[in-house]
Parts: C-alpha cells; structure tokens; sequence
C-alpha cells in the first residue's frame, strides 16, 4: 500500500527497458547487469531510487508499483493503491498484486491481520496489556481505586473505566473485567461523590474548609480560581451545594456574589432592559458598560436568576397590543 506519485511512476518507466529490466512473474527489478535491486524500507516495502537530471531531484517508487506500472500502465485514478494479495509485501510476482481503492485495501489488510490496533498496539493505548491485567486484578480486588490510576497515569475517567470494564483491550478480557464491571455498578453512588469522582477537583475535606472560610468572609471565590486553577462556575457549585452535596456547609450565594454591587443599584434598569425592551445578556452588558460598569455576560445571567419574574407594567401591556394592531 503506497500513495501514486504519477511523475515519479512516469519517470521510472521511461527507464524499464533501458537502465532497468523488469521481469513481472519473478517480481523482481534488475539492472541490465543482471542485478537484482531494490531497498528494504521501514514500511516493509522494497523500492529503489534514481536521480532525475531533468528536474534536478531524486525520485523513488516502490518495486511492486513499478512491477504493475510496467505491466498495465499508469493508473488512471491516482488515489488507487496496489495490493498484495497473500500479504506479503515483499513477493511481488504479478500475480500477488492487484489494484483497490483504499478502503478496499484497508479491509484486506484487516481480514488478514496485518493491522493489529488492538490494546497496546493502538496508536492512542494509554496502558501495557501486562498493566491493563494486573490493574483490573487489583481493582477487582479492592487494593486499587479509579482516582488512584487516573493519578498515577494521568488520564480521564472514561479511559479508565473503559479499561476495567473491557469496552477497550478486547482481547484481554479473561473474566476479570466482568467483576469490575459489577463494582462499578454496585459504588455507581458512592463512585460519584464528592472526592470519589473521577473528575473531582477537592478534596472532601477542602471543601468543607473553602465553604466555612467564604461564607465567614475570609476568601472570594477568585482567590479560589487562583489557587486550584478552575472555573468559576466550578466554584459555586460546590460552594452552593450543586456539587458536593454529601457535605455539609453549602448555602445560597447572596447576590452581592452573584453580580456586584454597583451593578445590583442597577436591578431595576436591568430588569426593564431583560422583560420590557426584551434585550439580550449582550446588549444589557453593553448599556452597563455606557453607564461605565464593566461586567461579562454571566454576571447579568447569575444576576436575573436571582431574581422573581417582575409584573410588566399596564402601560407597556398596552403599548404592546397597539404596536401587534399596527402590524
């Protein structure tokens, strides 16, 4: 399986019959000495090479191209690629080659398995296979946990869990894999929770000192983003309960939190702005950002939903109908 090159193919069969003879049913390309040629590549495939004077550059093709080239001619559809039938790269006899579109080629290969993909074979494998047996023997043991082995090997939970269960390194599976499956189903609840989840950020008992220490005052949730290096909705949903909700201590964020408080003297203008000229969060940022207060769109979002759905007025009802009549 090599790509067409339609100017190098060209090129070297201007040579066959010349500088070089090719004898099909043998598979084999000489010189006019009598020399057999060709260079084994790191893909298996044996090629040879040759200065093109005209172009000034060293061109190169691969022998069982040249082989079919120098029978049939050039392809007429570049993309086509040239098969070995037994799988053998090196036996290019006439007769062991054909020629398949990619995907044909690709489902050859397979059926024949020469592309093994499988476990640690696979270009994306995380784990060894001798690693993936002893990690689901450990795990269904119980001497091991997910957080463990995401930490050790720094991956995500679904790689992990895809790994114990068996979804992922098929051929490794001996049993084991059903017995973690069935841990898994049994802590589903407790796996989820808190510190035990796989992507969990704190700690149990972080959290319950972040949610003691904001609620008194002694840190913002800035100074949180700082430190753990999250985002902040991350960090009101533990300290509101949203995640984390095993533990104690999580309470509403009042809304000083939730936009500031330059802001929050605006509550009516932006209310008006949302319900009665029905503005976007973008364009009720922009009006703030006339009145000199610089804020995101998340700000005006927390903010209306810390807020009852005002009463629209009977004047803007009735502004409302006059201006459906008038369309």
């Amino acid at each position: 399986m090599t790509i067409a090159n339609l100017k190098s193919e060209a090129f070297f069969l201007g040579l066959v019959g010349t500088k070089l003879l090719v004898y099909p049913k043998r598979g084999v390309v000489t010189n006019p000495a009598g020399k057999i040629l060709g260079t084994l590549r790191a893909n298996g495939y044996l090629a040879i090479g040759r200065y093109d004077t005209a172009n000034q550059c060293y061109r190169q093709i691969s022998i069982h191209r040249l082989i079919w080239v120098a029978c049939n001619g050039l392809p007429s559809d570049p993309t086509l690629q040239i098969n070995h039938l037994d799988g053998n790269k090196t036996n290019n006899n006439i007769f062991n080659l054909e020629l398949v579109t990619p995907s044909e080629n690709a489902k050859h290969s397979h059926r024949l398995g020469l592309q093994n993909n499988d476990g640690e074979n696979h270009s994306q494998a995380i784990f060894g296979n001798k690693t993936v047996v002893r990690l689901r023997k450990k795990f269904a043991a119980g001497l091991i946990t997910i957080p463990q082995i995401m930490r050790h090997f720094d991956c995500s939970y679904s790689a992990v869990r895809n790994m114990l269960t068996g979804k992922h390194y098929l051929k490794l599976n001996d049993g084991t894999e059903l017995e973690c499956r069935r841990l898994l189903r049994a802590n589903a609840k407790t796996c989820s929770q808190g510190e035990k989840s796989g992507n969990a950020l704190f700690s149990d008992a972080v959290v319950i000192t972040l949610r003691r220490q904001f609620f008194a005052g002694k840190i913002s949730i800035s100074q949180i983003q700082a430190t753990y290096g999250c985002h902040e909705d991350t960090v009101r949903h533990m300290l509101t309960g949203k995640n984390w909700f095993h533990l104690p201590g999580a309470k509403p964020l009042p809304v000083a939190i939730t936009i500031n408080s330059k802001v929050a003297e605006h509550k009516n203008k932006i209310l008006r702005w949302y319900y009665e000229d029905r503005l976007s969060h973008p364009a009720i940022v922009a009006k703030l950002a006339k009145l000199g207060l610089v804020v995101k769109k998340y700000n005006v979002q927390y903010f209306l939903r810390g807020q009852p759905r005002p009463l629209i007025s009977k004047e803007f009802v009735h502004l409302q109908r006059s201006e459906a009549l008038r369309l």
